[in-house]
This record gives C-alpha cells, structure tokens and sequence, in this order.
C-alpha cells in the first residue's frame, strides 16, 4: 500500500495566462490555458509565444467584443479557422513549440 506524503511542482508562475489588448502572438510561458479578453479592433493570434515541445493549451475566449481569431494556416492546423464567441474554448498542443495542432474545440 502506497501513501502519498506530499507533492511538488517545478513550475513556477501562473498556469493561466491572459493575453494583452490586440496581441496577435500572446506569451503562453508555462501555461494550460490562454484567456481572450476584449480587444479594440480585431486581431487574429499568428503565434503562441515561448511555448514549449509538448505543450498543450486551451483558449477561452472571455469577452465577445473583437474576441481574437484563429486561421487554420501558418503555425496554426485546425479543423477550421476560430472565431469564437463569449465562453468558446479551443485546445492545442505543439510537438515543437512553434507548430500547433487542435485537440478539441467547444462552442459554449
């Protein structure tokens, strides 16, 4: 019989990011998930910035005024391109820390 005495972490920081107004390469710096807030025009993610390989991370999009896009091109491989509304999330993970492939989507 095994008991678990405790447990660490050699993570540090936040696990949940949000991105700036207008960032259209958003830091996902050891995080699991990636908010939109509201933006002041349009802007479409190009890139998810200081990821890492095998990292794997949901966008919730959080605000329905101008919320950030996805295209299914460039560094990003979707089932097709995002444009979510309030509450819609999308999962990715990259194998390289710059090409990412969707897992899942949810339109909430």
């Amino acid at each position: 019989v095994w008991a678990e005495i405790g447990r660490t972490s050699n993570i540090s920081g936040s696990l949940v990011k949000t991105a700036a107004d207008g960032d259209a390469t958003p830091t996902v710096f050891r995080a699991t998930h990636l908010l939109i807030p509201a933006n002041t025009a349009p802007t479409a993610i190009t890139q998810l910035d200081d990821a890492v390989a095998g990292q794997q991370v949901t966008i919730i999009a959080t605000n329905a005024t101008n919320p950030s896009t996805l295209a299914d091109s460039g560094n990003f491989t979707l089932s097709a391109a995002w444009a979510p509304g309030i509450g819609d999330t999308i999962t990715l993970a990259t194998a390289n820390g710059t090409a990412w492939y969707e897992v899942c989507r949810s339109d909430n």
